[in-house]
C-alpha cells in the first residue's frame, strides 16, 4: 500500500509541475487510489455524509420545500449558464446519456465505460 501511495504522490507532483501530463497523472492517481482502497473509502464517506445532510435538511424544511428549492436551483443554474443540461434514460445502450441545449447549439453525450 505504501508503494501505491508513493506513486500517487509522484503523480500529483508531476501533474502540478507539467500540465502536459495532467490527464495521464490524474488517471494514474485514480487507479492507484482505487487499488489501495483509499478512493472506495472516500467515496463511501462522501455518500454517507451526503445522505446524512440530505436527511437532516429534509427533516428540518420538509420534502415539498426541498423539491421547490431544487427546482429553484435548477432554474437559476439554467438561466446563469444559458444552457439546459439533463440526463436521459439509457435503456441499457450506454452507461450514461446526457443532453445540453444552448441558444446556439445542441449536444448529445453518450458515454460508455470500458473496464
Amino acid at each position: 500500500m505504501a508503494v501505491l501511495l508513493g506513486k500517487a504522490i509522484v503523480a500529483i507532483c508531476v501533474s502540478a509541475v507539467n500540465p502536459q501530463y495532467h490527464t495521464a497523472c490524474d488517471k494514474a492517481l485514480d487507479a492507484g487510489t482505487r487499488q489501495a482502497g483509499i478512493k472506495t473509502g472516500a467515496d463511501g464517506t462522501e455518500d454517507k455524509a451526503t445522505q446524512t445532510v440530505t436527511g437532516y435538511i429534509q427533516d428540518e424544511i420538509g420534502k415539498d420545500s426541498m423539491k421547490v428549492l431544487g427546482a429553484g436551483v435548477f432554474m437559476y443554474r439554467t438561466a446563469k449558464d444559458r444552457s439546459l443540461t439533463f440526463k436521459l434514460p439509457t435503456f441499457g445502450i450506454a452507461d450514461s446519456i446526457g443532453n445540453q441545449i444552448t441558444p446556439n447549439s445542441y449536444a448529445l453525450n453518450i458515454r460508455w465505460n470500458f473496464k
